[in-house]
């Protein structure tokens, strides 16, 4: 079986179990325990559009694998979640509560975290690009790999997050707090870094070409290259 029929099985027996009964649709908590019932959504994106709209609490529910394209899910509470490969280009995410949440290779291009609550957040390969970010908070989050092209990260809280291959080209992240980050071998490259906190910030064989920053404030992080020091 190829490895793309595999995940597509996959997908349908998660459907399957965790979303859809007789009595409705149903979402579950890793753990087995319904968080939520709707009656009148027909897929699992009106479900939880439904369940966010009434205030449901959906922490730690099991989500992976879901497609969440284009949804409304501003000030959701979503602690603990796993949302493993979910798709939610476009959706609107903004001040929603994802401490902790699982998002490893999901698809958020396009979507609207400003103001989200990203903190400790697994989100290893995950797809950002062009995703506002703006004031975000992703303290100790998980970027490893993480593709962040075009992404609008100004004022977020990137302190002590993994950033290492990270893709930043073209990023905005003026005015971000970076001090302690790993950014070790991430593209910078035309990223915008002016007024970003930069104290401890690991930039081990990281590309700046034509990047925007504050050279004073470059000299408080560490393993600047060589080749852009003052």
């Amino acid at each position: 079986m190829k490895l793309q029929e595999l995940k597509n099985l996959i997908r349908e027996e998660v459907k399957k179990t965790l979303y859809e009964e007789t009595s409705g649709i149903i979402i579950k908590s890793t753990q087995g325990k319904i968080l939520f019932t709707s009656k009148t959504a027909k897929s699992i994106k009106g479900a939880v559009e439904e369940a966010v709209e009434q205030g449901a609490d959906l922490r730690g529910a099991n989500l992976n694998y879901a497609d969440l394209r284009n949804s409304v899910l501003s000030g959701a509470d979503l602690r603990d979640a796993d949302l493993d490969y979910v798709n939610l280009s476009g959706a609107s995410l903004s001040h929603a509560n994802l401490k902790g949440v699982d998002l490893k290779s999901a698809n958020l291009s396009g979507a609207d975290l400003s103001g989200a609550d990203l903190r400790d957040a697994d989100l290893d390969y995950v797809n950002l690009s062009g995703a506002s970010l703006s004031h975000a908070n992703l303290k100790n989050a998980n970027l490893n790999d993480a593709n962040l092209y075009r992404a609008d990260l100004s004022g977020a809280d990137l302190s002590g997050a993994n950033l290492s291959h990270a893709n930043l080209y073209y990023a905005n992240l003026r005015g971000a707090k970076l001090n302690s980050a790993d950014l070790n071998y991430a593209d910078l490259r035309n990223s915008v870094l002016s007024g970003a906190i930069l104290k401890d910030a690991d930039f081990k064989d990281a590309n700046f070409k034509d990047a925007k920053f504050n050279y004073n404030e470059l000299q408080k992080a560490i393993n600047v290259p060589s080749s852009i020091k003052k």
